[in-house]
């Protein structure tokens, strides 16, 4: 029964049929606020800023590379469905601007925006000084679920990638935090798990996996580099090397 739900196509057009347009677009921004181009444009911005310690970056790259390699060894076909609100009703200027809200390019389990949302939420709800904790806390489940059920009302995932992404995600997020915080060598140890998790998408996807490899050495190379000039950042392995 359950099985049959997470993964049915019937409860999806229900979903979507239950959705009018103009909530639907309100579901396209959420689904847009989980994409790659917001969460890694906040924590860049957010490293570049001075909060180089709290690796938010390479926790993200690690569930990137995660559900990018899950979709490929699942892949389970998209529901296929139109959903609430589709291109064509749009003004062609918001297109490209929005196909990141929406598009797609592989498997449907696990959702990875739900898988993206979660790990960020876990960062900002315990690594970020913005508002007070239960706030945060608040607004990140808020974030999950508009996020979560907006690739529903899309028609571009199955309850079960959306609760799927989200249990991966959360996993992940706190997982990685704990080694932040227990490790002394904690950018070495994410970027490895980041690595041994993305390397079954170099086989699927190429280029994807190859660009996700570069993401972790880029940023183990500008951390090590910023880590000299500043000692308020976890020092790297090459740059105890190099301090002697």
């Amino acid at each position: 029964m359950f099985g049959g739900l997470f993964f049915s196509l019937e409860f999806v057009e229900g979903v979507v049929g239950l959705v009018p347009f103009w909530l639907g677009l309100v579901f396209l921004v959420f689904s847009y606020l989980g994409s790659s181009y917001v969460v890694f444009s906040v924590s860049l911005v957010r490293y570049f800023r001075g909060f180089g310690f709290g690796f938010w970056i390479p926790i993200l790259l690690v569930g990137y590379g995660l559900f990018g390699s899950l979709k490929f060894l699942f892949f389970i076909d998209r529901p296929g469905v139109s959903g609430a609100v589709c291109f064509s009703d749009l003004p062609s200027f918001l297109v490209p601007v929005l196909e990141g809200a929406v598009g797609f390019s592989s498997g449907s389990f696990p959702s990875g925006h739900a898988v993206a949302v979660a790990i960020f939420t876990v960062l900002i709800v315990l690594d970020s000084g913005v508002l007070n904790r239960g706030l945060r806390l608040g607004l990140g489940v808020l974030y999950i679920v508009g996020v979560g059920f907006s690739r529903i009302v899309l028609g571009v995932h199955y309850l079960g990638d959306v609760i799927g992404g989200v249990v991966i995600g959360l996993v992940v997020g706190l997982s990685l935090y704990y080694i932040r915080e227990n490790s002394r060598y904690a950018v070495e140890l994410i970027s490895l798990i980041g690595v041994l998790v993305t390397a079954p998408t170099l086989y699927f996807d190429f280029y994807q996996g190859l660009w996700l490899f570069f993401g972790f050495f880029a940023f183990y190379t500008i951390h090590s580099v910023r880590t000299l000039v500043n000692d308020s950042y976890k020092n790297t392995f090459i740059v105890n090397l190099l301090e002697g």
